[in-house]
């Protein structure tokens, strides 16, 4: 089985994929605020994008995962039937970019992967956010999707949050929260979506079961010669059962 990370070499970190880019720009508040007792505010105009800059010196906590409204969105699909999905036609890789379409007994989603300006460990990068809402994009109808048939009952929804930590000469500088990916329980198999490359906007489809055992490993966040000298990262992830 080929894995994303498998083809995405480094020189690629934070690179943009070919795609239409829906959003607005995020609007930064003056960092003058940091001589305040409240954080830092960057947010983004699908309020998806939350950056706090802490008062310790050079830490900074971003959380990109799927906001409130969106799990409790999901976590209302139980007991609904997982109808079919519409994504690009697989070809090296079994993924989608930008969007995955969904229809639940008639009820649509859509899952978007789309890319904001955010600092990416030092650098100022494009970075796919995901949402999970009922609005449709112009992008969807530019597709050429491929419709695969799904029909059976969501018996349970999984969120895969992780959480990279970065360190420098000891010292943390970053903390940085993301949604991994959505696991559908489906009774006899499960269906998962990843964002295998945290930057990308490819959505990683996968059906089969404990599909958590297939997602890209932590470890490869951790890898030594991912950092200069100095530097090290750690990266935890935990399932949250809707």
């Amino acid at each position: 089985m080929v894995m994303l990370k498998d083809i995405y070499p480094k020189w690629l970190m934070g690179a943009s994929f070919p795609g239409e880019k829906s959003r607005t720009r995020m609007v930064r508040q003056p960092l003058i605020s940091i001589l305040n007792e409240a954080p830092t505010r960057v947010v983004s105009n699908s309020k998806r994008f939350i950056l706090y800059l802490s008062r310790r010196i050079g830490m900074k906590t971003i959380d990109i995962r799927l906001n409130e409204n969106e799990r409790q969105a999901l976590h209302a699909l139980i007991g609904t039937e997982f109808t079919s999905m519409q994504h690009d036609e697989f070809t090296f890789v079994n993924s989608s970019t930008e969007v995955v379409a969904f229809d639940f007994y008639g009820k649509h989603y859509y899952l978007y992967s789309f890319t904001e300006p955010m600092d990416y460990y030092g650098a100022d990068e494009d970075i796919a956010v995901w949402t999970f809402e009922e609005k449709r994009y112009p992008i969807v109808d530019d597709k050429h999707f491929i419709c695969t048939p799904v029909k059976a009952i969501i018996n349970g929804v999984s969120i895969v949050q992780e959480n990279q930590r970065v360190y420098k000469e000891g010292e943390q500088i970053y903390n940085v929260w993301l949604t991994r990916g959505i696991i559908f329980d489906l009774g006899d198999h499960q269906i998962s979506f990843e964002k295998a490359v945290w930057f990308s906007e490819e959505i990683y489809i996968q059906r089969g079961n404990d599909l958590i055992k297939r997602f890209t490993p932590t470890e490869e966040f951790c890898k030594a010669d991912n950092w200069g000298p100095g530097m090290t990262a750690e990266c935890t992830r935990t399932i949250e059962f809707l």
